[in-house]
């Protein structure tokens, strides 16, 4: 992924070290973390608690032993790494990182810890300590290993035994869920949203679904069915990170998180964004799309976000009778008090497709976006749903 970067742009490892850099790089990376967080974990650490941008921020500016690294593509960031060097020992310690949610899918956190490592041996430093933490990312980069020990009291023979039964099955989760690709933390977390979409009933799955609050999918055709028009004024795009996360002060927790949920899991499929807001509406999001081209497996419809249940057809491709090689898929994920025609952001997307030789596009929205609904209902082909439905839930259950 490196050498693909390479072809882009200038890649470089950046220290960072001018206060004015410090502080928007920080920002940028305290966005990074939070994203994630809110994804996998339904929480934000830096939103939650302005304390912690404060900490981070006086030990960068003020701390000699601390030090901040960039993996940088032109002037573009794509990784920030805070490090605590330890001189007489010749070793850094990670104190915070994080990468580019948009980039996910080509690992430019690795590359920058790669990067510095080379870096770090060539300046006669021996080791990078990865800290605690049961991250598969550090199983899978580390070659040395020291094991903590904790010393426990029990007043009771039969707590040492329950104890011990219990981190022998940790351990055993943990191995399987590595192999599965998940964190133990990350499936907590999946499983809180499938207990509470079961506490609703088992049989509102298909409800969802097919009823009048789940997704439509219709077909368009770009060459003949609509013409390219310019934004509207009212209307801008914006950084869907940051949108994204200000949506936190607007929506239950449950809902934003499988917002974010969705959106990552997305990034890592390569889907183009396409965020838009109203400049006169104070709401940092309006519409929320993705392009997915060509069209990957089990690309999801858009989120379901009433009750915390994510219903999903296992792919909308299966639904679909999609050539990867002239057509194109949309997913309207996210519309909030649209006012304006949805041409005006939908046409992004469209000019896109068509940039790229594509001669038809699917468009996948939920009922709830009524607007783009309405639009989409007048001038495009409708594709009915029909058949077994399998939801996220059910799926995760079997596994």
């Amino acid at each position: 992924y490196a050498n693909r970067y390479r072809k882009e742009g200038v890649l470089e490892l950046k220290t960072v070290s001018e206060p004015v850099d410090i502080e928007r790089m920080l920002k940028k990376l305290n966005d990074w973390v939070d994203f994630r967080q809110g994804a996998v974990h339904q929480t934000l650490p830096f939103r939650s608690d302005p304390t912690k941008f404060t900490f981070y921020h006086e030990l960068a500016l003020n701390d000699s032993t601390t030090r901040m690294t960039a993996l940088m593509l032109d002037e573009r960031p794509l990784a920030i790494q805070l490090d605590s060097v330890d001189e007489k020992n010749k070793s850094i310690s990670l104190c915070l990182h994080g990468y580019d949610p948009t980039e996910g899918q080509r690992s430019p956190g690795m590359i920058l810890l790669a990067l510095l490592a080379q870096e770090l041996k060539d300046s006669s430093f021996k080791f990078i300590d990865l800290t605690p933490g049961s991250k598969s990312w550090k199983d899978d980069f580390a070659n040395e290993w020291h094991e903590g020990q904790r010393v426990e009291l029990y007043s009771q023979y039969r707590s040492v035994a329950k104890n011990a039964g219990k981190r022998q099955l940790f351990r055993l989760a943990k191995t399987f869920l590595s192999q599965a690709g998940l964190e133990p933390s990350a499936a907590k977390s999946q499983a809180q949203r499938l207990r509470n979409g079961l506490i609703h009933g088992r049989e509102t799955i298909k409800e969802l679904v097919t009823g009048a609050s789940g997704p439509r999918i219709f077909e368009l055709d770009i060459n003949s069915s609509v013409s390219t028009i310019g934004p509207a004024p009212r209307v801008k795009q914006v950084d869907v990170i940051s949108a994204l996360l200000e949506l936190s002060d607007e929506m239950p927790t449950d809902e934003h998180s499988l917002l974010l949920f969705d959106a990552l899991k997305r990034f890592e499929r390569e889907a183009k964004c396409f965020a838009h807001a109203d400049e006169i509406s104070d709401s940092p999001l309006t519409h929320l799309s993705w392009l997915h081209v060509p069209p990957l497996r089990n690309v999801a419809p858009p989120p379901h976000i009433d009750n915390g249940v994510s219903p999903l057809i296992s792919n909308l491709c299966d639904w679909i009778d999609i050539d990867v090689e002239t057509d194109a898929l949309l997913v309207v994920s996210y519309e909030q008090n649209l006012d304006c025609d949805p041409v005006t952001v939908i046409t992004p997307a469209l000019n896109a497709v068509r940039a790229m030789g594509r001669d038809k596009l699917f468009i996948a929205t939920s009922a709830r976006h009524q607007a783009t609904v309405r639009w989409l209902s007048a001038r495009a082909t409708v594709i009915p749903i029909e058949g077994p439905i399998v939801s996220q839930d059910e799926k995760l259950l079997s596994q």
